[in-house]
């Protein structure tokens, strides 16, 4: 029986909850010098390279791993590209699961930049162009929570998750989280061997783990360790992929198109079962290259849906055959009923408590772990019928959420395993 302590008496004041809201801020045009640099993305036909290694390079960066050679035709395409267009060359990697070789550019001493985009999609040599697109996470922490309980998991009592872990917690599932890096030392990471990469750029600070660590917990935290809090697919094989980062020791995590596409590369190479993506933003070409290979591969990937009325900021939740999570209306201690959607899929996503660096936790909320929520469900899902695909997932998530009795619009976990095992049976 899990342990759930009581909430202490000198912590049950009025508290002051912070909502944290994760959206993209597309830099579409030409920026101050205080501001992120328009860039631009390159592609380059590399399908004459090979591979100089077998793998990546045990213990160290994958900046320096053994990996897929360039196309002596394609670097030269790109340098001769950068002194054609009066181009600065900021940083590259091959896409080996696309077969191009990216470049970013910085534009100098150019008036239109977007023209410029333009121009370069013409080029012959040119495989594909676009804007860099930047992604930015705000979040701000909660006041007067130090200590967390099971018991505050409202969460794990309106997806019904308790009742779901008698038969099974995510056994033999991999599930990859694209975030910030996490806090691996954390004492509900504690056992769980967490598979960690991190794409983020060198000159960024990578060091705040906040944002990854609070959506890896959701979804993997220890259970009946008398810490902490509980997991929806504790057993799940977890893998860490960093490709965001935080400026200036802000709560604010940032990811862009090319350290994205760097983190889907690297798991369309390794298919897992389910990608977590929580993150949104504008239409972006390249990612959706990506993200078209890894659902070509079997593997599900779920992304948070923003309580939004921008159709600008949907993606990658949009793109046809994601598995698109907003946030539901179940609070703690209060239920808005409403009609469930038909055409979403609804998690807990308000004052949700999560894992924190150094051991810490606090109440977060955002679409962003909404979808950590429903990946853990989703995981459950697969330890019984691991062939399932998107729409049929999708489709038994909406069956569960629309036949609460209570009138919320949250999937519901229990209810999801009964519509793939007979012999399961959920109050």
């Amino acid at each position: 029986m899990s342990y759930y302590p009581q909430w202490p008496n000198s912590v049950c004041r009025v508290v002051l909850v912070s909502i944290l809201s994760f959206f993209v801020a597309a830099q579409a045009m030409a920026e101050t010098e205080t501001e992120t640099p328009f860039r631009i993305l390159v592609t380059f036909d590399n399908g004459s390279a090979g591979k100089s290694g077998a793998g990546p390079v045990p213990g160290r960066s994958y900046r320096y791993r053994l990996r897929y050679q360039i196309a002596p035709a394609a670097r030269r395409d790109a340098i001769a590209l950068a002194k054609e267009y009066g181009l600065l060359t900021v940083d590259d990697w091959p896409i080996e699961s696309l077969g191009v070789y990216c470049v970013v550019y910085e534009p100098t001493g150019v008036e239109d930049a977007l023209k410029l985009v333009e121009q370069l999609s013409r080029d012959t040599r040119v495989e594909s162009a676009q804007a860099m697109h930047y992604f930015e996470g705000m979040a701000s922490s909660a006041v007067g929570y130090n200590d967390a309980y099971a018991s505050f998991q409202y969460g794990l009592r309106s997806m019904n998750v308790l009742e779901a872990h008698q038969f099974g917690q995510g056994d033999g599932v991999t599930v990859a989280v694209i975030d910030t890096r996490i806090d691996l030392n954390h004492e509900d990471f504690s056992g769980i061997g967490i598979q960690s990469h991190n794409f983020a750029p060198e000159d960024r600070d990578s060091s705040s783990v906040e944002h990854g660590t609070a959506v890896v917990s959701l979804i993997a935290a220890n259970p009946n360790n008398r810490m902490g809090i509980v997991g929806i697919a504790p057993n799940v094989h977890l893998i860490s992929v960093g490709a965001c980062w935080t400026d200036n020791g802000s709560d604010s995590a940032h990811c862009n198109s090319f350290t994205l596409a760097k983190a889907l590369d690297f798991l369309v190479q390794s298919p897992p079962d389910l990608i977590n993506l929580s993150i949104a933003g504008p239409n972006d070409p390249l990612l959706g290259r990506l993200i078209e290979k890894a659902l070509l591969n079997g593997t599900l990937i779920v992304a948070a849906q923003p309580n939004s009325s921008s159709l600008s900021d949907i993606y990658p939740a949009s793109y046809p055959g994601v598995l698109a999570v907003g946030t539901a209306d179940t609070m703690p201690d209060e239920i808005i009923r409403r009609e469930p959607a038909a055409d979403r899929l609804f998690a807990p996503g308000e004052q949700i408590m999560v894992a924190l660096p150094g051991n810490d936790y606090d109440f977060r909320s955002g679409s962003s772990l909404a979808a950590a929520n429903a990946s853990g469900v989703i995981a459950l899902l697969l330890e019984h019928a691991p062939d399932l695909d998107g729409e049929r997932v999708e489709n038994i998530l909406r069956m569960s959420q629309s036949g609460n009795i209570d009138g919320s619009a949250v999937i519901n976990a229990c209810r999801a395993l009964m519509e793939i095992d007979i012999a399961i049976a959920c109050p």
